[in-house]
């Protein structure tokens, strides 16, 4: 995944976002027939994934609902991990499961079907990171950062966190985000409010190597 034209150096990568809901039975029942209920876990939790697409071979994607509370005060956790894909041919029982919910194309039709739907209005927790090529990026103009971290309250885009690690090994520099915005799904699986958050960090933090 990366931030699109203007940061074609950039890539999102391990995403996680993660939000609550009113318990809606319609979704569960939809849910159980898209993946399986989690027999090892004591809470009710249904898997469903991984999704994988012939449209889109770089990415690769889980989503998780949780039913727990008391009787009565139950309410849905819902989780959507996004990977990158990896290069090599995917096992049968991944294959399987993909095609049980359609892939990545009927993951994102479950989602967009319920979203608009779901009580409160949801607004996700986003953790995730970006990768810069240290060829193309920089942090000033002199800087030398090895490891260097922010915390912000009511940060723009909901940003409360950012971490920067330079990875000498493989010449990068690791960038750990944690954002509140609400859920929104892109074209091929994409996570657009995480993406504008990510824009505004490479915007502010870094620059263009000369």
């Amino acid at each position: 995944m990366n931030l699109g034209a203007l940061f074609e150096s950039v890539s999102l990568n391990d995403v996680f976002v993660s939000w609550s809901s009113d318990v809606s039975e319609p979704v569960w029942t939809r849910a159980l027939a898209l993946g399986d209920l989690d027999k090892d876990v004591s809470a009710e939790s249904i898997f469903i994934g991984p999704a994988l697409s012939n449209k889109n071979l770089e990415t690769l994607a889980y989503l998780n609902i949780v039913k727990e509370g008391e009787e009565g005060k139950k309410e849905l956790r819902w989780g959507i991990m996004v990977y990158e894909r990896p290069k090599s041919s995917p096992p049968p029982d991944i294959v399987e499961a993909s095609k049980r919910c359609d892939g990545l194309e009927g993951l994102a039709a479950f989602l967009n079907e319920f979203l608009p739907h779901l009580t409160p209005t949801p607004i996700g927790s986003y953790v995730g990171h970006l990768m810069l090529r240290e060829k193309d990026w920089q942090i000033g103009a002199k800087a030398i950062v090895e490891d260097v971290g922010y915390r912000f309250e009511e940060g723009v885009s909901g940003i409360s966190e950012v971490g920067i690690t330079f990875d000498h090994e493989d010449g990068e520099f690791r960038v750990h985000m944690r954002c509140r915005a609400p859920i929104e799904l892109g074209v091929n699986f994409s996570l657009p409010q995480f993406s504008k958050a990510g824009q505004l960090i490479v915007d502010h933090l870094f620059d263009r190597s000369t």
